[in-house]
């Protein structure tokens, strides 16, 4: 899904949602930079790019209540991994 979401947006192609280009390159930031998703940064990077802070804040206190989100990230040896898989992507285009 994520090849696929990634070849529509490079070929221009109208999203259903306008925040969905944001959120794809959001979701790679967040992988590029930690090696696995901390959801909460990833709410925060999102976030800060629609500039849209309090659309979901009621969800998100709910989910933190219920342990669903995570105020740190959990530990991650295989950065460097991850972070040489995309730039060789990157290298690739």
């Amino acid at each position: 899904m994520d090849t696929l979401r990634h070849v529509a947006i490079r070929s221009g192609s109208k999203p259903g949602e306008k925040d969905i280009p944001v959120f794809h390159s959001s979701f790679l930031e967040e992988i590029k930079s930690k090696g696995r998703i901390h959801e909460l940064s990833l709410i925060f990077r999102f976030k800060s790019k629609t500039r849209d802070f309090l659309k979901d804040a009621g969800l998100g206190w709910k989910m933190f209540r219920l342990g669903k989100i995570k105020l740190f990230p959990s530990t991650f040896r295989g950065g460097r991994e991850i972070k040489e898989i995309f730039n060789a992507f990157e290298k690739g285009r």
